[in-house]
């Protein structure tokens, strides 16, 4: 059993998009349920109607309650495999009572020095969970990083989030496209008829259980 966090402390970061995609591989995988607990129910409407593929829930969650999260992960966790939860990632007890369960943090990072700033502190907070959750394991990944870009801001990013204490860096990178938000908008998967999409993101998705299941062995 495993519980996925994807957490980021800027809005719009593609959060919500890992999460769905990462839901949808994670199927192939045992079943497997979607927890949204990003105070925003309107992004995933299409979840409860159009989608059929994964059990998923809309918890309406005020950040400072440490309680409902803790208490729903420990209802659900003995009824799936793996549990996706996508949530703010600013310091409040809502978040700590989810990383506490957390096998898995998921951070997508930008490559704008701010941003990856705000992300850094979110690190330090998993950093700071994982000294009494000993198995929660963070990663970052390069996310709608634009078309228009320098290499040389590519290579000095990739370098200092390969470099952050306490994390492991994917080394595939997802570029921005607006199919992305579009499939999830319309309650499929990448994989249906976006094929370069889904190879692409099925890269990330493969580093994260390789690197899972090398954890697990370890």
């Amino acid at each position: 059993m495993s519980i996925w966090v994807v957490a980021s402390r800027k809005r719009g970061s593609g959060k919500t998009t890992i999460a769905v995609h990462l839901t949808k591989s994670l199927r192939g995988q045992g079943s497997v349920m979607l927890i949204d607990a990003n105070l925003e129910g309107h992004d995933y409407e299409w979840a409860n109607h159009s989608n059929k593929l994964f059990s998923f829930e809309h918890l309406d969650i005020a950040k400072q309650d440490g309680h409902s999260l803790d208490h729903r992960l420990k209802m659900v966790k003995q009824r799936f495999d793996h549990i996706v939860v996508d949530i703010d990632g600013q310091d409040t007890p809502a978040l700590r009572s989810v990383l506490k369960h957390a096998d898995k943090l998921i951070i997508p990072n930008s490559i704008n020095p701010e941003d990856i700033q705000l992300e850094t502190e979110l690190v330090q907070l998993a950093i700071g969970i994982a000294q009494y959750n000993t198995q929660l394991k963070v990663y970052t990944v390069l996310n709608k990083l634009p078309d228009q870009h320098q290499l040389s801001e590519l290579i000095q990013t990739q370098d200092l989030l390969k470099n952050m204490p306490g994390t492991q860096f994917l080394n595939t990178v997802i570029y921005e496209d607006q199919a992305y938000q579009n499939m999830l908008l319309n309650g499929k998967s990448i994989w249906e008829d976006q094929s370069d999409l889904g190879h692409n993101f099925q890269r990330i998705i493969q580093e994260l259980i390789e690197l899972h299941q090398f954890a697990q062995a370890g």
